[in-house]
């Protein structure tokens, strides 16, 4: 799943409400862990999920391959991420 909050809305606190939601959901539904990744660079979203307790899960960068429609076209986009981990309560 991939979610981001839209520039025009940044900043206001969705992205962290977000996050809390999806912990709320992880853990009612028994998970002890949750990852996420990361695009290197993106150093607003690093702070925030560290912010949110996510630390580096050992795991390196990992590529991510997604099917796009870009200027009319289907293709496949092809990011880099960290991958980040929380422990849940």
């Amino acid at each position: 799943m991939m979610l981001f909050t839209h520039q025009n809305w940044r900043r206001q606190g969705i992205a962290s409400s977000l996050l809390a939601a999806a912990h709320r959901l992880a853990s009612s539904r028994g998970h002890s862990m949750v990852y996420l990744g990361v695009n290197p660079g993106n150093d607003p979203a690093a702070s925030l999920y560290r912010r949110s307790g996510y630390t580096d899960s050992g795991l390196g960068i990992i590529e991510n391959r997604y099917p796009a429609v870009i200027d009319g076209k289907p293709t496949e986009v092809v990011e880099e991420s960290s991958v980040l981990l929380k422990r849940l309560n």
